[in-house]
């Protein structure tokens, strides 16, 4: 998918998303990806405040990506969901939001 192109994960995720929902189950995975996302929150919060570092943030970057890749190809495989298709639909919507503001100017 077109967004795999944005930041690069490789082929591999798919088959290690596949392992780890027959290693832990679906409902463990969902709570690895809140607990990444709040991670992630707590990184920006304390970056914003001078109490870690970039790399701290890219850190936790790299794991919500990973988390939300996996369960991203999990709902698509098990679900029928179209997270690309959703994906495509959000970055339209983006992008006429962003022409209408500039176009305020």
């Amino acid at each position: 998918p077109e967004w795999n192109n944005m930041v690069s994960v490789g082929n591999e995720i798919d088959q290690i998303a596949d392992a780890v929902v027959r290693t832990w189950g679906l409902c463990a995975q969902t709570d690895v990806v809140i607990e990444e996302c709040a991670e992630l929150i707590v990184a920006l919060r304390h970056h914003g405040r001078g109490k870690c570092t970039a790399d701290d943030v890219v850190s936790e970057i790299a794991d919500v990506i990973i988390v939300a890749h996996q369960i991203a190809h999990t709902f698509t495989a098990e679900f029928g969901g179209n997270v690309q298709s959703a994906i495509d639909f959000k970055l339209k919507r983006l992008s006429r939001k962003i022409e209408r503001e500039n176009d305020r100017d």
